[in-house]
């Protein structure tokens, strides 16, 4: 998911015989620009040239792509984007309905998009920003380890982290602090201290499209099938894998994944959308 900024077409070319003669020329037919915000500044229909090959067709005319801001779907009877679980309207930089969490973000307005500062962060589907609480014993949560290669220094670490790594303060103080789930959905537990993940909770969405992991806990909250909404807490931060308690940091590895439409299979989805520090997931 991200801003669509430049779609193509292809022209055809009957007089295409053989697999090694090309039987398509590929045009550039569209390109879009954005505020901040979402709204297009300008999306250009570019005239699509006829084909030099001869006896090749000339085009015709260009659908419209409406998968543009983020990779969402804009409504053009209505002007709004489809975010799956609430509609955002890009004039005015504002989701159309309450978040039905608000009460766990009282300092927000309940209609805010990416926390008023686009520049900084993107909305993944307009659910609880965060799978944490913003403070813990006065403490801010903050990400201590991105999306892609890394080299903590540490053994067990992995070389390509599939997730985020979030954190209060330092070293165990943050052990115990609430996990909260980030979606409506189906959940699976892992409920023992074996293997990287230690204890871990999975939500799946409704859909089947993507499901959150919850990592490294120290305490579940939730069973296993319990069908779960927004912000329920899910389990307690904690160091557990390999075996131990406190087989590493503690700290909460927090990983999204997406089904491959072509193989079926999840896949880890980078939040930050290859942002890093830049931007972080909402």
């Amino acid at each position: 998911m991200s801003n669509s900024r430049v779609a193509c077409r292809c022209v055809e070319k009957p007089t295409a015989t053989t697999t090694t003669d090309a039987a398509y020329l590929p045009v550039e037919s569209l390109t879009e620009h954005y505020e901040p915000w979402g709204a297009s500044i300008a999306a250009d229909i570019l005239p699509v040239p006829l084909p030099t090959l001869p006896n090749a067709l000339p085009s015709i005319n260009t659908p419209q792509n409406r998968f543009t801001y983020n990779g969402k779907e804009l409504q053009t009877d209505i002007g709004l984007f489809e975010y799956g679980f609430r509609w955002y309207d890009p004039m005015n930089a504002r989701f159309t309905s309450v978040d039905p969490m608000t009460e766990k973000m009282p300092s927000w307005s309940s209609y805010i998009y990416a926390f008023d500062n686009p520049i900084k962060y993107i909305d993944y589907n307009g659910l609880i920003p965060i799978p944490v609480n913003k403070l813990f014993k006065g403490m801010a949560h903050r990400i201590d380890s991105w999306f892609g290669p890394r080299n903590t220094g540490l053994s067990y670490a992995s070389k390509f982290h599939k997730g985020l790594d979030i954190n209060f303060g330092g070293g165990r103080a943050d052990y115990g602090a609430p996990v909260l789930g980030t979606h409506d959905g189906s959940v699976s537990i892992k409920d023992n201290l074996n293997g990287n993940e230690g204890r871990m909770v999975t939500v799946t969405s409704p859909d089947g499209k993507f499901r959150t992991r919850y990592l490294h806990l120290s305490a579940i909250n939730v069973e296993d099938g319990q069908e779960i909404t927004e912000a329920i807490q899910v389990g307690e931060i904690g160091g557990s894998r390999k075996g131990k308690e406190f087989g590493g940091q503690v700290h909460l590895h927090y990983q999204i994944e997406k089904v491959n439409e072509e193989t079926g299979e999840f896949e880890p989805y980078n939040p930050t959308e290859g942002k890093e520090k830049k931007k972080v997931m909402l």
